[in-house]
C-alpha cells in the first residue's frame, strides 16, 4: 500500500526469472563492476558495455541502476571463455 503522494516503489529483482526457485532467506553473494573488471581482466566500462550488449547478466538496484552480478553468473562466463578460446589467460576467482 503506497502513501498518498508517494509512488509505488519499482520493483528491484535480484534474482530475474530464477526468483522462483529462490528461498526468501537465502542470500546471493552478489558483485559491483569494479569488482568484476580485475577478475576478467578488463576495464570497468569493457563489463558495463558487455552488460548492456548481454552477454554478461546484470541486475540493476537502486534509482541510480547501479549494475550488480552473481559470482556464480561470472564463474559461468568464464568457463564459457575457457571452454571457447583454448589456454585463454584469464583472472583466477576464489569463490568461497
Amino acid at each position: 500500500m503506497t502513501m498518498k503522494g508517494s509512488r509505488p516503489r519499482r520493483g528491484i529483482r535480484p534474482w530475474g526469472r530464477d526468483k522462483c526457485t529462490r528461498s526468501a532467506n537465502q542470500i546471493v553473494p552478489m558483485l559491483a563492476v569494479r569488482e568484476v573488471a580485475p577478475l576478467l581482466n578488463v576495464h570497468a566500462n569493457t563489463v558495463r558495455r558487455w552488460s548492456n550488449r548481454g552477454i554478461i547478466r546484470a541486475y540493476r538496484i537502486n534509482h541510480r541502476g547501479d549494475r550488480r552480478f552473481r559470482q556464480d553468473d561470472i564463474a559461468r562466463f568464464v568457463d564459457e571463455l575457457l571452454a571457447h578460446r583454448g589456454n585463454e589467460k584469464v583472472v583466477s576467482m576464489d569463490w568461497r
